[in-house]
């Protein structure tokens, strides 16, 4: 499967629409109000950095 990664640091996604064969995964960097440890959609990447996960599947025809 092909995977479309977007990086987010200091802004927001507002909407994401994908009409392609591709997983889009965003890492949104901007946790610093969310119980990061605690919440189950944030990871910490190789630099120790937390952000919140979010998967958006290929779209279904």
């Amino acid at each position: 499967m092909k995977t479309i990664e977007i990086i987010i640091s200091g802004g927001c996604v507002q909407q994401v629409i994908n009409p392609t064969d591709c997983e889009i995964v965003i890492r949104d960097y901007d946790v610093e109000k969310t119980d990061a440890e605690g919440d189950p959609r944030c990871r910490q990447d190789s630099e120790g950095d937390w952000y919140q996960n979010m998967i958006f599947p290929p779209h279904s025809s």
